[in-house]
């Protein structure tokens, strides 16, 4: 069997019995929602007292009427009573919306400040985690990027004379290409038919100047 201890069942008891605290935005919620209700409930009162004074002003005017002059200035008596009581009840009223502006307000502030000092919390964080020379080292790689493309950016984008220049550089390398790939012809058949051409040009031209001189003969002859 384990031990009891007495002290322990009271501790116990004393923790489940404890609630949580409220948290502020539960706090200034109860706190709207009751001026919210005060404020209702006097303009209704507001509302009621009003009634009143009509019904005593009806009264009043009555009374005169059936010649009861006693009873007539009573029930002004009771509607003039009423109309401060209204009087009171709007400077009630006032001050509950003047208070549920108020808090409206401070609601505002401390939200404002509450994102002002998280956003201070971030910077001072996001500051801390880089120092000077990390930025100086981090721009001085974007300077040497922004160079190299701007190389980069030269070289691609030449203007028209340059294209031309690349052009005809592509031309000669496919002429050269073309002219390595054909085969080389002998060199002595090349030089035979250089000698061999003269030659029959030659014996072409004596039969012609032979037929010539024939002609002539035959010419003088007849």
């Amino acid at each position: 069997m384990g031990c009891f201890s007495p002290n322990s069942s009271k501790k116990d008891v004393d923790e489940k019995s404890k609630k949580p605290e409220p948290s502020r935005i539960q706090k200034d919620d109860k706190a709207q929602l009751d001026l919210q209700v005060q404020i209702r409930r006097a303009k209704d009162y507001h509302q009621r007292l009003e009634m009143r004074a009509a019904a005593f002003r009806t009264e009043a005017l009555k009374w005169k009427q059936n010649g009861n002059k006693s009873k007539a200035v009573f029930s002004l008596k009771m509607k003039k009573l009423t109309e401060k009581g209204l009087e009171k009840i709007d400077g009630v009223v006032l001050t509950l919306e003047t208070t549920l502006q108020q808090l409206h307000e401070a609601r505002m502030d401390a939200d404002v400040y509450s994102a002002l000092k998280k956003g201070n919390e971030a910077i001072k964080e996001l500051q801390s985690s880089a120092s000077l020379g990390d930025f100086e080292k981090i721009y001085d790689d974007m300077q040497e990027r922004q160079k190299a493309n701007e190389e980069i950016t030269a070289i691609m984008g030449s203007d028209a004379a340059e294209d031309a220049a690349y052009e005809d550089e592509l031309n000669n390398l496919d002429k050269l290409e073309v002219e390595a790939k054909l085969p080389s012809p002998p060199t002595s058949k090349v030089k035979a038919k250089k000698e061999k051409a003269p030659a029959k040009v030659a014996a072409a031209k004596t039969a012609a100047d032979n037929g010539e001189k024939a002609k002539e003969r035959v010419a003088v002859a007849a």
